[in-house]
């Protein structure tokens, strides 16, 4: 019997670590941290805002991929 554990940074859910256990007492315990955001903020492109990128930034943060263009259409105001 497996068991997967995932635990998940608490500020941004950038950072995931994978836990296996395959039996009582053993555990595989290699950290899987996944590929990190490049994206934090500001955009600096519209194509940084597509497909889902405008998720990834968190200053500032946008509800939307059109709201995430407009930022930068707009010079970042």
């Amino acid at each position: 019997m497996n068991f997967e554990i995932y635990t998940m940074d608490a500020v941004d859910g950038a950072n995931v670590t994978r836990l296996t256990f395959t039996r009582k007492g053993e555990a595989d315990l290699r950290a899987d941290w996944g590929t990190a955001a490049a994206y934090y903020g500001p955009p600096t492109d519209k194509e940084q805002c597509k497909q889902g990128g405008w998720q990834e930034f968190r200053t500032p943060v946008f509800a939307d991929q059109s709201q995430c263009v407009s930022f930068v259409q707009e010079g970042g105001a």
